[in-house]
């Protein structure tokens, strides 16, 4: 894997890397050297021709380079793996179990840009999301087998960033067969899909949310909108909630909720409702419904710069909802998981929303995601999820 060949960026360019910043945009590329190739790496230097750091290129996409190392030196044929096992043993170190589910690699968090791996038990699921990491994949698949040696080993290479970088979308079940299994954490059972469910299976970025919800959920009624699989309203129950009423969209995710509410033992707690969250928050609000707890933990709505504002308005939206329907010192949890929505986007939207609602707000916390989603300070777009929680006063 030796670079020779060198794209020069801007200054400006130049000054975020050394900051710690992983993606050179194609605006900021100032020359190619003529044995530039779209997948392969490339020697990254400022304007001068001073090094600063090798990354791989791909002038198909918005981002046609991204940093792998700020080291000058060859990354030879054991790069991957020893990334790859270092960010696992840093999961153990901080506390996640061998034996349990969470994310082993979270692409630039890691410092693998373009991979995710994520490890549900003694399954594991991956993401290939560029055309360098593409290109890696005999490496990716052989590595994960000899570190974690899944039963199941599952590809979602489906997601749409792929086709930004010419790549067309796949998913498949390389080891094993059935890929719905059920997984136990904290003592509660989910069943997922690691081949159809949403992202790989189960959104693992919340779990620390959800374990926090005892002083907001005990011994309240909770609206929990945009349910997927259940997982916040089962959470909820096991902290104290009196009933939690589930609203969930889609079929897939309906079912599952279903099913984790029997696993669960929470038949008669949980009342499932497949329907819109939008108009149920509607409905409920005419209705002058309350609640001691609303969770809005919606899908992004901003997969894009060019989506923001359209989703500002849905967070505002839905906020506004949620607020009315709030009991006395009920508490709102609300998250925004697009990297294009910052913390400060989603206060300012629940702000105009709790104007609009006559209202008036306390912070009690704000969290983000799970520790196993990695951020890196110089890299701001690795921080993509916000929650607020956030408790109805009078004043």
């Amino acid at each position: 894997m030796a670079v020779k060949v060198q794209v020069r960026v801007t200054q400006m360019c130049a000054e975020r890397l050394r900051g710690g910043h992983m993606w050179v945009y194609r605006n900021e590329i100032a020359h190619m050297d003529p044995g530039c190739q779209d997948g392969g790496l490339v020697r990254v230097s400022d304007p001068k021709g001073h090094f600063l750091a090798t990354g791989y290129l791909n002038t198909r996409s918005s981002i046609p380079v991204r940093i792998l190392s700020f080291a000058e030196k060859e990354l030879d044929h054991d790069f991957i793996a020893e990334r790859i096992e270092k960010a696992l043993s840093q999961r153990l170190n901080w506390g996640y179990s061998r034996v349990g589910s969470f994310r082993v690699v979270h692409s630039e968090g890691d410092f693998l840009p373009g991979l995710i791996i994520d490890k549900y038990e003694d399954s594991a699921v991956f993401q290939l999301l560029t055309l360098w990491m593409e290109r890696q994949r005999d490496t990716v698949i052989s590595t994960i087998t000899e570190v974690l040696n899944p039963r199941i080993l599952v590809e979602r290479s489906d997601v749409s960033v792929r086709e930004k970088e010419g790549l067309p979308l796949r998913k498949a079940i390389l080891t094993g067969n059935n890929p719905r299994k059920i997984i136990s954490l904290d003592g509660l059972n989910f069943e997922i899909d690691l081949l159809e469910g949403q992202k790989t299976g189960f959104y693992l970025d919340v779990q620390r949310i959800r374990q926090d919800l005892g002083p907001y959920v005990k011994e309240r009624n909770v609206l929990d909108c945009f349910s997927y699989s259940g997982a916040f309203s089962v959470y909820a129950i096991q902290a104290g909630a009196r009933h939690v009423l589930a609203v969930e969209e889609t079929t897939l995710g309906a079912d599952f909720l279903n099913k984790n509410i029997e696993l669960n033992g929470c038949r008669g707690k949980i009342e499932a409702l497949k329907a819109d969250a939008f108009e149920i928050l509607r409905e409920h609000t005419r209705n002058k419904r309350k609640y001691g707890c609303v969770i809005l933990d919606p899908p992004s709505f901003a997969k894009s710069v060019r989506e923001k504002a359209g989703a500002l308005k849905g967070y505002r939206e839905i906020a506004l909802r949620g607020i009315m329907l709030l009991e006395e010192g009920g508490c709102l949890i609300m998250t925004s998981c697009s990297q294009h929505i910052s913390l400060k986007d989603l206060k300012e939207s629940v702000r105009m929303a709790q104007k609009d609602a006559g209202a008036y707000l306390k912070v009690l916390d704000i969290q983000g995601q799970a520790p196993d989603h990695p951020v890196l300070l110089g890299h701001p777009e690795t921080e993509y999820l916000t929650c607020l929680i956030l408790e109805r006063r009078r004043v």
